[in-house]
């Protein structure tokens, strides 16, 4: 996850390894505030749903962060629906992907 990341800042985008570090750090703070924000959503906020997996989406695709993008336009596809399960299974899955790329990135 951090490693594809990294290699998508570097070889993708050109940066310098003194970039990425710290480009890669903005995505994690990024990452984390979203996060905090969509755990203490209700899956009934339907437009609040919607501006987080926009975030996501921006800050996801520009870092290469490519399971986080899916995830997210999935769970942006289930806002826009009526179905509530969609939407539980969308907010856990971007909780298990940030679960996942923080302790990769201990």
């Amino acid at each position: 996850m951090k490693k594809d990341v990294l290699d998508f800042l570097r070889d993708e985008l050109g940066l310098e390894p003194d970039e990425v570090g710290p480009l890669y750090e903005s995505f994690m703070d990024s990452f984390v505030e979203i996060a905090n924000e969509l755990r203490s959503m209700s899956r009934d906020d339907v437009p609040g749903l919607r501006r987080v997996t926009h975030s996501i989406i921006g800050f996801s695709q520009n870092v290469g962060a490519i399971d986080l993008y899916e995830a997210a336009k999935e769970l942006n596809a289930a806002a826009k629906s009526d179905d509530l399960d969609a939407r539980d299974a969308g907010m856990a899955k971007i909780a298990a992907l940030y679960d996942a790329y923080a302790r990769d990135g201990q």
